[in-house]
């Protein structure tokens, strides 16, 4: 019988999600108890957990007011994630958006890039 394969630790999982401007499509599309970010052809981000936008107070889902918008066509210079699931990205402007892993029995958010998924 083959082996399955363990899964790896997320602090070994190194996560590059570029935003092109240049690339038409980027987009925030919501729903109450979902955010979808479209970064490029390629790299996307459904987040179902909290988040923070800059310093802005921490949202919970179901989002009902979000100022996610602002983020459309700016381009990520950094991405961090740390070890507990925590994601953010810092954006060539200086704004930031972090994503919590806050959902023990759900998944908080999924980045789907080059045709793997990440679901933390």
């Amino acid at each position: 019988m083959p082996s399955t394969p363990k899964p790896r630790p997320l602090e070994r999982i190194k996560v590059v999600v570029p935003l092109d401007p240049a690339i038409p499509g980027d987009s925030a599309i919501f729903a109450a108890y979902q955010v979808y970010l479209h970064f490029d052809s390629d790299t996307s981000i459904t987040i179902e957990g909290g988040f923070r936008l800059g310093a802005d107070e921490s949202t919970e889902p179901p989002v009902v007011h979000s100022e996610l918008m602002r983020l459309v066509e700016l381009v990520v210079s950094q991405v961090e994630w740390d070890p507990d699931g925590t994601l953010k990205l810092l954006f060539q402007d200086g704004q930031s958006l972090t994503v919590y892993d806050d959902q023990p029995a759900y998944e908080s958010y999924r980045i789907a890039t080059k045709g793997r998924t990440i679901i933390v």
